[in-house]
């Protein structure tokens, strides 16, 4: 597998990072797939701010949830982040917490807060592809409580690079009724490839 990675001047999304720093994106290809993963360079006042950001999106758009749930593993920073600046930013209190890829030894798939009936979920998570990994978890949560996904907030949407079949967020949005935020869009990493504000570099 040969990795590429990504530089991506953070003006280009004003809010996501202020300007001068920069998002790393690590672009990889083999015979079954393409991906883009979000990395970053590992201090704590970036998640701090993708924390801020998530915070934006939810009180943006209005989506008044209870709880916001992070998808393991990288969700989990995520939601604790977003967490915390809904009340730093906002004064709004929400709980937070993360589902597990398997159960601990308890039987118990959810770490933090437990999803209760009625309650309204906002999902965190870094990427969205194929949705299918992202439904498999989504199921599991309709399945333990009936609870209300009030939306997903994700860093960046990703469409296959064939253009043959829809896109992750518009499947999941067609199946569970919801709506999907990205942060970064598939249409942003064109358009910033096309205006020469993100190259390659290989490794």
């Amino acid at each position: 597998m040969s990795f590429t990675f990504i530089i991506v001047d953070t003006y280009y999304k004003k809010r996501l990072f202020p300007k001068k720093e920069r998002a790393v994106f690590c672009y990889f290809r083999k015979k079954e797939a393409s991906s883009i993963i979000f990395t970053q360079t590992g201090k704590i006042e970036a998640k701090a701010k993708i924390g801020g950001c998530f915070a934006d999106c939810i009180r943006d758009n209005h989506l008044a949830p209870d709880m916001i749930l992070g998808i393991a593993y990288h969700g989990i920073a995520f939601s604790s982040a977003a967490s915390y600046a809904m009340f730093e930013k906002y004064g709004t209190t929400v709980h937070y917490g993360c589902d597990r890829m398997i159960p601990d030894s308890r039987g118990r798939w959810f770490c933090g807060y437990t999803p209760q009936d009625e309650d309204r979920i906002v999902i965190v998570d870094d990427l969205i592809y194929s949705g299918t990994n992202l439904s498999e978890r989504l199921d599991r949560l309709l399945k333990y409580a009936k609870v209300k996904i009030a939306g997903i907030a994700v860093i960046a949407d990703v469409y296959p690079e064939d253009g043959t079949s829809a896109s992750g967020k518009h499947q999941i949005e067609e199946r569970y009724k919801t709506k999907v935020f990205p942060l970064l869009t598939a249409e942003d990493t064109t358009a910033a490839y096309r205006d020469g504000i993100i190259a390659p570099e290989s490794i």
